[in-house]
């Protein structure tokens, strides 16, 4: 049984996100992707790339989009985006049913986070294209939408895929999680996957079921990504164990709770 330190599961932003954060302080990393390789990347290679981030300026934009250029800024009105606008922009579309303190640390780390992001090799820039008007040869942006990846969405995969890499972690295609493993105490122990045996071993290109040993944690291609970045955020020190969808006897939900030790022992699964 191979043993990893971390696996997480979907290869989307969030996913990528998850790996490239746990890579910082643990070794082996691995992150199992469903779709073939010219597919991969789920919802994120749809959705253009663009990254609602709370900014009082442009000084705050040339964290993530440092080569703006002096013409480029003189002919925009990036205009703000404060941490209430953000703020109450979630509590209008959620008709109040977000989370308080997860909502907060979203909005509060946003500039944070795609600075981070920025600093592992995702670039971005401001969304000229889409979320400005030009206005008498000055373009001005609305709606809170200020920053996107190069590239749109494919390009933002493509950039956290070459990241990933870039750090030692390992991605596997064609390979979709079926269950979770525990002991008879409820401990969790590992992940069943199935995939392409040409992924992994180089041989036939048949199903197989494979089962990976975890020491850790595992994450499981998370909703939004700004909740699992940094742990160190919201002042956790235990770890987080959480999933947005898997198939089989697993079927759909959000999070699976942890105990505050060192052992990922289920509440409920």
């Amino acid at each position: 049984m191979q043993q990893f330190d971390v696996v997480v599961i979907g290869g989307g932003n969030a996913a990528f996100c998850a790996a490239l954060s746990a890579r910082e302080t643990v070794k082996r990393v691995l992150v199992l992707e469903r779709a073939p390789e010219d597919e991969a990347g789920g919802n994120s290679r749809f959705t253009a790339g663009l990254m609602r981030v709370a900014y009082n300026g442009v000084e705050d934009l040339k964290r993530p989009i440092p080569d703006l250029s002096p013409e480029e800024i003189e002919r925009t009105d990036f205009g703000t985006y404060t941490e209430d606008q953000f703020l109450d922009d979630m509590a209008r579309v959620t008709e109040y049913r977000c989370d308080p303190d997860l909502t907060e640390i979203l909005v509060k780390k946003s500039l944070d986070t795609v600075a981070w992001m920025r600093s592992k090799g995702v670039r971005f820039t401001a969304a000229w294209g889409r979320q400005a008007f030009n206005i008498n040869g000055r373009f001005k942006f609305w709606g809170g939408l200020t920053v996107e990846a190069v590239g749109g969405g494919p390009g933002l995969v493509e950039n956290l895929t070459n990241a990933a890499k870039k750090n030692g972690i390992e991605v596997w295609y064609e390979a979709r999680a079926t269950s979770l493993i525990a002991d008879d105490d409820g401990i969790l122990m590992g992940v069943a996957i199935r995939y392409l045996a040409r992924q992994v071993e180089g041989g036939e290109t048949i199903d197989r079921v494979v089962y990976l040993r975890i020491r850790r944690i595992v994450l499981f291609g998370l909703i939004v990504v700004l909740l699992v970045l940094h742990r160190r955020y919201a002042g956790l020190r235990h770890q987080v164990v959480a999933f947005s969808a898997l198939e089989s006897s697993i079927g759909q939900a959000n999070v699976i709770d942890v105990e505050l030790e060192s052992q990922q022992r289920l509440r409920h699964v």
